[in-house]
Parts: structure tokens; C-alpha cells; sequence
């Protein structure tokens, strides 16, 4: 007896079964060319890292695909570290990515701040809610070495702008510096010329207006991960070489609304830059 020919629907679900992959969500745009994680940032108590993806991003791969980015594969770079992550900051403007649920049932606090690409720069009190979520969480943790890991899609713009901003305004480093630390422990060239403008614009403006930070007490640069490369990994001194949490200067400056937040930017401090 002849069997009814299959229907098209019949016919894709049957297709479905027999490739595990078709069900496989698709990647966000370009996320396959970034390095997953950076390394540490010297001094810093912050690590960047491209948005982890919940599992059906990775269906039909093999648990030890090298692709696979999930929450666990964090946790499991920062226990291989010997490192704990205390907080995430996601950047990232949407929910769709992972369950944030991951975090917290893994003990690591976590703090959504929607940032719409490319408009960073222009939202101080998002600069405002980063900065001071940071020191939150460093005043609450500073007899341990718990870190905060930063990222949004890419784990490089939003993010980049956004840690070189708490280098400048709270450690009193240099835009060029501040970069430079960045995307040489990224491993990526921020790419939107316009935050780099902004971050050079916020140094000269905090220098115009005479608010000058404060000595840094927690150092950038750890002289032993000089000293010793192999102490490179570090994210931090040992909380007992810490004196404090360093202080933020008056971020509220810079707010939308202040007097001084159209004040002109020197022009002999903001670099040539293409913005194209």
C-alpha cells in the first residue's frame, strides 16, 4: 500500500531532524570576529568580555566547539584564573541574548544598563549609572578580589567608552592612556571614531573646569605584573595592599543640564580624528 506523499511542512520538520543546526539561533552580527574575553586590565578590577549567548545559539555543536560562549564558559575562564566575578555589567540594549537569571544563580550580581549603539557618548547618566555602580560594588568588596566584568555585544565600543571613561574621571589617566590599556588588553581598536573624540573631550573638559581627580589610590599599572609577567593575569593588587576605593571626581559636571556641560573643549588637546 502507497503511503500519502509527504506535505512541505512534513517535509521541513523532517529536514529539521535530520540537521541539528537548523534549529541554531543566528549569531548577532559580527560577534564570531571578536576574542571572546580580554585580558586583564592591569590595576583594574575589570575585565571586558563580548555578550555569552544561551544554548540554542550552539545547537548541534559539540560541547568543546571553541565557538560555544555561554554564561558557564565565563565562569569556568575565571575559575581557570583563579579569579571571581562579583558583577556583570550588561551593556547591551536588549534581553534576548542569555537569562540574566545565570548570574545571579551563580552568585554573581548583576546590572543591566540598555545602551543603543553608537549613542553612548551622548548619555552622560549613563556614564553616571556605570561609574557609580563600579564604585558601589568596589566599596561593598574592598577586603576581597572579586571583579567586575563589562560587556555588550561586541564587548569593545559601549563597553571600551565606557571603562576608559571610569579611567579618566576616576583615576585620573590620560584619553590617550586610557585607550591604549583598553585595546591592548581587548585585543580590538575601539572602532567608533566618535568615542574616542568624546573620551579626549572629557579629559579637556574636567581639565577646563579645574576638576582635577583625585590621587589615584588604587595604581593602573601593578609593578609586580611588571616585574613578573607571569603576574600579568592579575586584575588587581591583593586587597591587602589596598589602601581604598578610589574616589570618583564630580561626575555630576557633566551632566545634561549643568552650566558647564557646553563648555568649549581646548582645541590643542583633541586629537585629529576621522570621523568618517
Amino acid at each position: 500500500m502507497n503511503s500519502k506523499p509527504k506535505s512541505a511542512i512534513h517535509k521541513r520538520q523532517s529536514s529539521k531532524a535530520r540537521n541539528p543546526t537548523a534549529n541554531r539561533m543566528r549569531f548577532p552580527d559580527r560577534w564570531l570576529q571578536y576574542v571572546p574575553v580580554g585580558k586583564d586590565i592591569p590595576g583594574l578590577r575589570i575585565v571586558a568580555f563580548k555578550t555569552p549567548l544561551h544554548s540554542q545559539y550552539f545547537t548541534g555543536m559539540a560541547d568543546d566547539d571553541e565557538t560555544r560562549f555561554e554564561v558557564s564558559t565565563v565562569l569556568s575562564y575565571a575559575s581557570q584564573a583563579g579569579k571571581t566575578l562579583g558583577l556583570v555589567v550588561d551593556l547591551t540594549n536588549t534581553d534576548k541574548y542569555y537569562n540574566a537569571q545565570d548570574w545571579l544563580d551563580n552568585s554573581v550580581e548583576y546590572h543591566k544598563l540598555k545602551c543603543r549603539g553608537h549613542e553612548v557618548n551622548k548619555q552622560e547618566e549613563i556614564v553616571q549609572n556605570f561609574i557609580t555602580t563600579i564604585l558601589e560594588f568596589l566599596s561593598k568588596n574592598v577586603n576581597n578580589d572579586k571583579v567586575v566584568g563589562v560587556h555588550c555585544t561586541h564587548g569593545l565600543n559601549r563597553t571600551g567608552y565606557l571603562i576608559c571613561r571610569y579611567m579618566i574621571d576616576c583615576l585620573g589617566v590620560s584619553a590617550a592612556e586610557a585607550i591604549e590599556k583598553f585595546e591592548m588588553n581587548r585585543g580590538h581598536t575601539i572602532e567608533r571614531h566618535h568615542y574616542i573624540a568624546s573620551l579626549y573631550e572629557s579629559e579637556a573638559r574636567a581639565k577646563a573646569l579645574g576638576i582635577l581627580p583625585p590621587t589615584m589610590q588604587v595604581p593602573l599599572i601593578d609593578n609586580k605584573a611588571e616585574e613578573n609577567p607571569a603576574a600579568s593575569e592579575s586584575l588587581t593588587r591583593n586587597p591587602a595592599e589596598q589602601e581604598s576605593v578610589p574616589q570618583c571626581p564630580a561626575i555630576a559636571e557633566y551632566l545634561p543640564g549643568n552650566p558647564t556641560q557646553n563648555q568649549p573643549v581646548p582645541e590643542d588637546i583633541t586629537p585629529a580624528i576621522n570621523n568618517s
